[in-house]
């Protein structure tokens, strides 16, 4: 069976919203919207979860970029690696810049990986 839409639009019968029920959850962003019923907005987050399995299932891992290149140098990560992290203020990233420069002007290689400094903040 097709119902009518809010606009008039024929909705197919798999998709109609059935009556709400003593449960329903409303739009906080915008009350212009019809509340659905916690039935309905179950079985959306259910399609929604299936939707994303389906697509985990299709779609080749993927595989950042900076953590290959990281086990390509380090060999694999087992999870033992320590994570460090520090965070420096505006007025110390020119005496950093300067000390980068300097080290990579006196080692053969040098490549500096990492965020950009208004990311890293």
């Amino acid at each position: 069976m097709t119902g009518l839409d809010d606009d008039g639009a024929a909705v197919p019968a798999s998709i109609q919203r059935s009556p709400p029920s003593d449960a329903v959850v409303r739009s906080a962003a915008d009350d212009d919207h019809q509340p659905i019923s916690a039935e309905d907005a179950r079985a959306l987050i259910q399609a929604i979860a299936s939707l994303a399995q389906m697509a985990d299932r299709a779609l080749p891992a993927r595989v950042d970029p900076l953590t290959a290149r990281l086990a390509n140098h380090l060999g694999p990560i087992d999870g033992t690696v320590a994570n460090t992290s520090t965070t420096f203020g505006l007025f110390e990233r020119v005496n950093l810049q300067l000390a980068m420069n300097a080290y990579s002007d006196e080692v053969a290689a040098f490549e500096l990986v990492g965020l950009p400094a208004d990311i890293g903040q």
